[in-house]
């Protein structure tokens, strides 16, 4: 049943999550405009940004990288299950931060990240499932990811 699924799905799963991850690359070069424009960060919100400015655009960078190699790998068979691995642990990562961080006294952050949250926990679902096809698939057959 995974198998099927996973044969059926993967190579869309691969495009549009290595494509959403991608954009996020925005933020490495117009970080005020994209945290503004995108994630409805106010001037409040801003103030003392110089401080945390290369931050974001690292964060922007490492994510891009990760949405990139998603979309290499539907070329690339052989890169999948790393990206599987590599994009599910990072967006898991997401998903704990800002559970944890969302109770805060401040909340209005939370709006402007809720996108990314939805899509992250998505992607963190899949890859879950994802891993326990991996873990107990039919080892003598090609796993479905590479079909």
């Amino acid at each position: 049943m995974l198998e099927h699924f996973f044969a059926k799905t993967i190579r869309w799963y691969l495009i549009i999550t290595g494509f959403l991850t991608f954009t996020v690359l925005s933020v490495a070069f117009w970080p005020i405009q994209t945290l503004s424009g995108q994630y409805g960060y106010s001037p409040e919100m801003l103030q003392g940004f110089e401080y945390w400015k290369v931050i974001y655009q690292h964060w922007g960078i490492m994510v891009a990288g990760v949405g990139l190699q998603l979309l290499i790998s539907i070329k690339h068979k052989e890169l999948r299950l790393m990206a599987m691995a590599f994009s599910g642990l990072e967006k898991a990562c997401f998903v704990y931060f800002f559970v944890t961080h969302v109770w805060g006294e401040q909340q209005e952050w939370f709006w402007g990240w809720k996108m990314i949250f939805f899509h992250d926990s998505l992607v963190t679902l899949y890859s879950m499932v994802f891993l326990m096809y991996w873990l107990t698939r039919d080892k003598t057959k090609v796993a479905a990811h590479l079909a």
